[in-house]
C-alpha cells in the first residue's frame, strides 16, 4: 500500500497520531482546547444571577493535511479513513493535550491540478473517559445494568 506521506522529508515527524497512523497537520485549530464545564446563569430578583456549573465540555480540534496518492487513485486510503470514522480512536498529540479517545470525522477535497495529492479536513472530538480532566472536578458514570429475564 502506498504511504500517506511518501513525499515528506525523513527529518520531519508527525504531530498527530490516530489509531497508530501518523498525520502531519498543516494547521491545528482548537474549537475547544481544554476541558471545562459550561456555566448556567439564571436571573433572579433584583438583577442578580444564580450561577451553577453545567455540562462537561470535551476537547474539539480540527486540522488540515495533504496526503500522497498514486495517479488516478484518490480512494487508496479510504478503507483506513472509513475504519477511523466507524469507531472511537486513540489520538496522541502534544498539540491536543496528550493521549485520549475521540470521534474522528474526515472529509477530503480533491483538486484537479494536484492528481497525486488530496487535502483532508479532520475533526477530532474527545470521548470522555471515566475521569474528569478538569482539575478538582469529578463526575459519576452510572454502571451498566443488565436486564434480568
Amino acid at each position: 500500500m502506498v504511504g500517506m506521506y511518501d513525499d515528506v522529508n525523513e527529518n520531519v515527524s508527525e504531530n498527530i497520531e490516530i489509531d497508530g497512523y501518523p498525520f502531519y497537520a498543516e494547521n491545528i485549530n482548537a474549537n475547544e482546547a481544554y476541558n471545562r464545564r459550561e456555566t448556567n446563569r439564571e436571573p433572579i430578583m433584583n438583577g442578580t444571577e444564580h450561577v451553577s456549573r453545567g455540562r462537561y465540555v470535551v476537547r474539539d480540534y480540527s486540522f488540515s493535511t495533504t496526503v500522497y496518492v498514486p495517479d488516478g487513485r484518490p480512494d487508496v486510503h479510504d478503507e483506513i479513513f472509513r475504519e477511523m470514522m466507524s469507531k472511537p480512536c486513540e489520538v496522541i498529540s502534544p498539540y491536543m493535550g496528550g493521549k485520549f479517545m475521540a470521534e474522528v470525522i474526515i472529509s477530503k477535497d480533491i483538486e484537479e491540478a494536484s492528481p497525486n495529492h488530496i487535502n483532508l479536513d479532520v475533526q477530532v472530538i474527545e470521548i470522555p473517559g471515566e475521569d474528569s480532566l478538569i482539575p478538582g472536578d469529578t463526575f459519576i458514570i452510572p454502571e451498566d445494568k443488565l436486564s434480568e429475564e
